[in-house]
């Protein structure tokens, strides 16, 4: 709730965030392609971060996800001296999202 409030009050006309995820094993997600475009479901909470360069770090392979800001729960800079800070992640909640896989 306190992560909502945030962004409504720091974002109030954003209601999408554009975050990005580093996975080393993307043929173990079932993803539904449409061209260079995927349908991916995600776990109950997932972890990206809003540094696309940050994301090579945690995979060979790096999706661009438009996230709505509702389903994100947690992200770095929300309370003061968080451990998620270094990687400017964010955590969001699972479900269908469509990706874009990005080329390094």
């Amino acid at each position: 709730t306190f992560c909502q409030y945030e962004y409504a009050r720091t974002r109030p006309d954003e209601r999408w965030l554009t975050l990005y995820r580093g996975t080393h094993d993307p043929e173990e997600y079932a993803v539904r392609r449409e061209g260079t475009d995927g349908l991916v479901e995600l776990n109950n909470l997932s972890s990206f971060t809003s540094d696309r360069e940050i994301a090579w770090e945690f995979g060979s392979s790096v999706w661009e996800v438009k996230v709505p800001l509702a389903k994100i729960v947690f992200y770095s800079g929300l309370l003061p001296r968080s451990l998620l800070e270094g990687e400017k992640e964010h955590l969001v909640l699972g479900g269908e999202y469509r990706v874009k896989k990005l080329r390094f």
